[in-house]
């Protein structure tokens, strides 16, 4: 009876102990995901942008231009924002015992921010 108790006490520290480690590995790829989103930010593409608008751009110029402003500000004002809230989500659903739930949210976390340096590369190139 004492060797089943014991069994038993040892599978539940391995459970306890594996739920740290999904825990733990989850909120250090959260953590470098929004440390990439911060290098994103620290771009400066909005000062680009300013420095472009002081030109005097006339044409198909000014229209490039304009839609690069309105991508920025797409990203800046929408995709940053839903990433961080997403962050934020996954911080709290990590907590719980739904895997396939929260490895599903880190991977849409990572395609955003993904695609949010690809989006904003590609702003900072054509400027």
């Amino acid at each position: 009876m004492l060797q089943v108790l014991i069994g038993i006490v040892i599978i539940a520290a391995v459970i306890v102990g594996g739920l740290y480690f999904f825990q733990r590995i989850t909120i250090n790829q959260i953590n470098d995901l929004q440390a990439a989103k911060q290098r994103l930010v620290g771009l400066h593409v909005d000062a680009d942008l300013r420095d472009g608008a002081s030109l005097s751009l006339t044409g198909e110029s000014l229209t490039q231009f304009q839609r690069l402003q309105a991508d920025y500000k797409e990203v800046n004002d929408h995709r940053f924002k839903e990433i961080d809230e997403l962050a934020d989500d996954i911080r709290h659903d990590v907590r719980s015992v739904n895997f396939i739930k929260v490895r599903q949210e880190v991977s849409q976390l990572k395609e955003r921010v993904a695609a949010t340096e690809k989006k904003l590369l590609i702003i900072q190139g054509t400027l």
